[in-house]
């Protein structure tokens, strides 16, 4: 077998690199369409016309709509467990600091992570048992949500910053649908009350000064 020269390695990883760029700028504009218009209401030309890509080209990364839209789900999923869930965790150690993550949480539904936000609660409109796979896996991201949640809420009891009367899985499931509702009104473009505050309303929790 020719072993490959210097010149030909570097060309391979030029070609490489441009091939990461494009399918990432497909998932972006994807989630981008998804989360404005709704999965169903988007189509593979939609997405080829924003982001300049012939049919070739596209398929050449994607086999199908729904395989972009997983795709866009993962990205989305990666970044709030990166950005959101981790950054709430200030050591591997350590338990899920529940103001932190309260705060990253809102950048959902007004903030840096709006557009994961839109995404996020368009799929939970709009899928419906027909859309499996896809259902599928926007219900364990509102799973890893709800986890953090729970964790979140058993370290303040632990730290005494939690009263009694609710169950720890009861406050959780309390902040995401009141966040599931934020996002849904910040979509429509209504500002109401900040929505870290309207969290830690949900979590029956006072909340540090």
């Amino acid at each position: 077998m020719q072993r490959q020269t210097a010149d030909e390695h570097v060309i391979h990883r030029g070609c490489q690199k441009r091939g990461e760029r494009t399918r990432a700028d497909i998932l972006e504009v994807a989630g981008r369409l998804f989360g404005d218009y709704g999965y169903h209401h988007t189509g593979i030309a939609d997405i080829q016309d924003a982001t300049g890509l012939t049919k070739g080209a596209f398929y050449h990364h994607f086999k199908s709509k729904q395989e972009v839209a997983l795709a866009a789900i993962e990205v989305m999923a990666d970044d709030i467990r990166r950005e959101v869930i981790d950054r709430a965790r200030p050591t591997p150690e350590a338990g899920i600091d529940l103001g932190l993550l309260l705060e990253g949480l809102s950048e959902l539904a007004a903030g840096s992570r709006s557009r994961h936000g839109r995404l996020l609660v368009m799929l939970c409109v709009e899928l419906n048992d027909s859309d499996g796979v896809l259902r599928q896996a926007v219900q364990e991201v509102l799973a890893g949500l709800r986890n953090a949640l729970v964790e979140g809420i058993s370290a303040a009891r632990a730290a005494s910053l939690a009263n009694r009367g609710l169950e720890d899985s009861e406050r959780a499931d309390w902040i995401l649908q009141t966040l599931l509702g934020a996002m849904v009104v910040a979509k429509a473009g209504i500002n109401l009350r900040p929505v870290g505050e309207l969290l830690w309303r949900a979590a029956h929790l006072p909340r540090p000064s």
